[in-house]
């Protein structure tokens, strides 16, 4: 599992590409010549968690656009409604596909393994609140997800427990807060919790 930052690629440099990548969000998303020369496996969010700005999500999309190694780029969605998302999904979608990278359905409350427009996507993102997130019916859509053989990502991972969690249900990569805005103190944290857990060893909450 890799743990993908929103960092300027400078503070990237030097992590291990097995367990670290980048993630690209609208209001940081240049330099992305210098992800691809690095061959760092990336994903690209939406930023709908806290405002969606179609201009620099358009850029972002710009700047990414035929860049090798890329996992996901999220369809705009609406937190906590999954049929709103659905909604924005439809129409974001083919925009999306234009720029050749693979898309990602962002998950919220109310998605289940029968909802879900299995075909019309690459990837999955986990978002939704807390308790769904962490709750049954995200598990049994990761279950098929990756039976499908698709890259699942979940956000919102900042404490070993989440992490632990996360590895238990296959997902592929996490982002966080703590791990972008204080990435010296907590990946080097993060990338041993993924390690340890990885090799079934005990491990404390970050």
């Amino acid at each position: 599992m890799r743990i993908f930052v929103a960092q300027s690629p400078k503070y990237l440099i030097g992590w291990d590409k097995q367990f670290v990548g980048r993630l690209f969000i609208p209001d940081l998303a240049s330099k992305a010549q210098d992800t691809f020369s690095d061959n760092m496996v990336w994903g690209a969010d939406n930023g709908c968690f806290t405002e969606f700005k179609e201009n620099k999500f358009m850029n972002m999309l710009e700047n990414i656009k035929d860049g090798p190694n890329g996992k996901f780029v999220c369809c705009p969605d609406v937190v906590g409604e999954f049929e709103q998302t659905i909604e924005l999904f439809e129409e974001w979608q083919p925009k999306i596909k234009e720029y050749k990278q693979p898309v990602a359905l962002v998950l919220q409350d109310g998605a289940t393994t029968e909802n879900i427009p299995w075909d019309k996507f690459d990837a999955l993102f986990i978002g939704g609140s807390t308790e769904w997130k962490l709750g049954e019916e995200a598990a049994k859509i990761t279950e098929k997800a990756k039976q499908k053989n698709m890259w699942v990502h979940m956000g919102r991972v900042n404490t070993a427990k989440r992490i632990k969690y996360a590895i238990s249900i296959g997902i592929d990569s996490i982002d966080g807060m703590s791990f972008s805005r204080f990435h010296k103190t907590h990946l080097p944290k993060g990338i041993e919790y993924i390690k340890n857990f990885s090799n079934q060893q005990v491990f404390v909450n970050l």
